[in-house]
């Protein structure tokens, strides 16, 4: 992908999903394809033929091997001279033709009336032109200003998303279960496979985002919150105040017909609950305390990043050490980088740490209650949400 308002490739999170056996995936743009070792050395013919022969493989994995083998390989002169054909065959059945259109478009109630009276010429336009002219319509369509929860002042512009970024949304739903449908739930490393397939779908929307907020707004800035509340934003933008949401209820899965503007409303409206910033202030000794605040979308990448190079680090705990942002001692307050949090973390006492805990819980808590309580209005038996629910939520289309 060469920058996040282009093009999207819909195998760009190829890499971040997990093959037994192969390594975990980095952050987007980082990393090789799940099914080949990092040293292109290693990467044999024969090999390689083995991925694209293989017809119990995923599609998108034969697909990146074919391409792989190609570039490490070249082609041979039937192959070449079977694409050249193939190349041109499609460019002699895309040409456009300058003749009017046969039938008019009936029964499109969303296209407005079009203001131009006349055609006056037809011309052709070049690949520069046309990706500017998209880029700038995408910008510019049905977009709206958000104040963020967290900050009033803060204000992101968001547009709906595009008939290209449903579908790469959908390709990265489509892997993520067809990988999810072959792990083995026995195996020792089920949990952490698992995660790092759940970090792919999360990731996967940070290029939506990223695309959408056409203000250049840093997501990694956003509290965890205000990423929630965006996501959501953005789905009302793009499919409209109706949605069916998923919920439990006794252990069985139904669904709900909510409003999604009402739900956004119900979240804005009690803010206060779970917006304060810091979070806490708490005394570790005489003479030292610790801020507290709610962690960030940035945060959260930093401890993905963890996760997937150490199968045995716990989320959770990495959660609540992101919550340290600094030490006071000696009236200085002293603003620590992710890794220094860690360490500072891994010295406290257990008690130390349970107070953190505390009050990390009642505003996680405090923000899922609201949510809670708009969903108990249609059933009142739904099971508690979290996140998860909304991720899921947002790929529901």
């Amino acid at each position: 992908m060469e920058d996040n308002k282009g093009f999207i490739d819909e195998n760009m999170f190829l890499k971040n999903i997990p093959c037994q056996g192969m390594p975990g995936p980095g952050l987007p743009g980082q990393g090789q394809p799940a099914a080949f070792v990092s040293n292109n050395n290693n990467l044999t013919l024969e090999h390689l033929n083995s991925i694209i022969n293989n017809s119990n493989e995923h599609p998108q994995i034969r697909k990146s091997a074919e391409e792989t083998k190609m570039k490490l390989f070249g082609k041979s002169e039937n192959e070449s001279t079977q694409i050249s054909k193939e190349i041109v065959k499609n460019i002699e059945e895309n040409i456009i033709e300058d003749k009017p259109i046969s039938k008019p478009i009936e029964n499109v109630p969303i296209m407005k009336k079009s203001t131009n009276k006349k055609i006056e010429k037809t011309q052709h336009i070049d690949d520069q032109s046309f990706n500017n002219f998209i880029q700038n319509f995408s910008a510019e369509i049905y977009s709206d200003e958000v104040a963020l929860l967290s900050y009033d002042n803060h204000i992101t512009q968001l547009r709906s998303m595009t008939v290209e970024e449903y579908k790469f949304l959908s390709k990265q739903l489509e892997i993520f279960e067809s990988r999810n449908e072959i792990l083995d739930k026995n195996a020792i490393d089920y949990t952490y496979q698992s995660r790092l397939l759940e970090f792919s779908l999360t990731n996967a929307l940070d290029v939506i985002l990223k695309r959408c907020i056409t203000n250049n707004y840093e997501i990694e800035n956003l509290t965890i919150h205000d990423w929630v509340y965006l996501l959501v934003y953005l789905r009302l933008l793009s499919r409209g105040e109706e949605a069916k949401f998923k919920i439990n209820v006794d252990k069985t899965l139904s669904y709900i017909d909510i409003n999604i503007s009402d739900m956004l409303d119900e979240i804005k409206s009690h803010k206060d609950e779970f917006c304060k910033n810091p979070m806490d202030y708490l005394s570790i000794d005489d003479d030292l305390d610790i801020y507290l605040m709610v962690p960030t979308r940035g945060d959260i990448l930093y401890i993905q990043e963890e996760c997937s190079k150490d199968p045995d680090a716990s989320f959770k705990m990495l959660s609540l050490a992101m919550c340290i942002k600094a030490f006071v001692k000696d009236g200085v307050a002293n603003v620590m980088t992710p890794s220094q949090r860690i360490q500072f973390f891994n010295s406290l006492s257990y008690d130390q740490l349970r107070n953190i805990k505390k009050s990390y819980e009642k505003n996680n808590k405090a923000f899922f209650n609201i949510i809670n309580m708009f969903i108990h209005k249609y059933n009142a038996n739904a099971q508690g949400l979290n996140i998860s629910d909304f991720i899921l939520f947002f790929y529901d289309f």
